[in-house]
């Protein structure tokens, strides 16, 4: 059960930061406030497997002003829809939000609800700043033969929406080659690869125009993974990330991602961006 939900989180934690959403198992909490000169945005897209519009992701984000320090946050609310939700009922809500100081992105917390079917399951992680991640699991944790992650293993890593934070936060710059990442239970590298520049047009499902930095991601387990796990999942998950200037003189923002899941691929269009005030900035014609 946790195997294959650490492989949904996984891939919807991709998807989160590059592609309507349904409230899940609500979590509390609310992103962080803006930072000055920063900017709260709500991007609405549009995911297709085999020409089906079956998830639906509302991902709202608080970002520093472009090049600068500052709080950044992400809440992503996403769910399986029609045909889909009948056969594979899911829902997902995750809170993420940290700092970056002098460029360097510092975790502070993250809160997931992962809710398959009727069984809900939730990882809370806060990073002190200094000293081991603190882990609450519900239902509660009982693994005994988990490998252990060492503190030179945690140092520096990132949950793992932070970690895709950064894509934006760093897209001025190219991609990040590399990222640590800890989910609570296990430690991965997210590995970024550069792919140039691709223009795009509209169409009825993509709504942008212009040019687009790519990134292709993919995963190296590190630590806390068991004998297999993951080598079908997680580390046999590829994405390309394509950031966009979809709004003039603003953080790129991802506008298309396709996501490679072993299943088929599946793809992400951005269709509309919402100012903090509900104001239509960006939007498919």
């Amino acid at each position: 059960m946790h195997d294959r939900t650490g492989h949904r989180a996984a891939y919807a934690c991709v998807f989160a930061l590059a592609c309507l959403g349904l409230a899940g198992a609500a979590l509390a909490d609310d992103v962080a406030a803006v930072p000055p000169g920063g900017a709260q945005y709500d991007l609405t897209y549009k995911i297709y497997a085999g020409g089906i519009n079956g998830v639906t992701f509302d991902i709202q984000v608080v970002l520093p002003a472009p090049g600068k320090d500052g709080v950044y946050a992400t809440r992503v609310r996403a769910a399986t829809q029609g045909v889909v939700a009948l056969f594979a009922p899911w829902r997902l809500d995750t809170v993420s939000e940290g700092q970056r100081e002098d460029g360097t992105l510092r975790a502070r917390r993250f809160r997931n609800a992962d809710t398959w079917r009727d069984r809900t399951r939730t990882v809370e992680i806060d990073f002190p700043g200094a000293g081991r991640p603190v882990v609450t699991m519900e239902p509660p944790n009982t693994e005994t033969d988990r490998p252990p992650i060492s503190d030179a293993q945690l140092d520096g890593a990132l949950d793992p929406i932070s970690a895709l934070s950064r894509l934006m936060l760093d897209a001025g710059h190219g991609c990040p080659d590399r990222t640590a990442v800890y989910d609570g239970r296990r430690r991965y590298d997210m590995l970024v690869e550069p792919l140039g520049r691709r223009d795009y047009k509209a169409s009825a499902q993509n709504s942008f125009t212009g040019s687009a930095i790519g990134c292709r991601l993919t995963f190296e387990r590190v630590a806390g993974f068991k004998s297999g796990e993951g080598r079908r999942g997680l580390q046999g998950t590829a994405a390309e990330v394509w950031l966009g200037q979809a709004l003039d003189g603003e953080v790129p923002l991802p506008v298309r991602l396709e996501l490679d899941t072993g299943w088929g691929t599946m793809l992400g269009h951005l269709v509309q961006v919402r100012a903090a005030d509900g104001t239509i900035l960006y939007t498919l014609k």
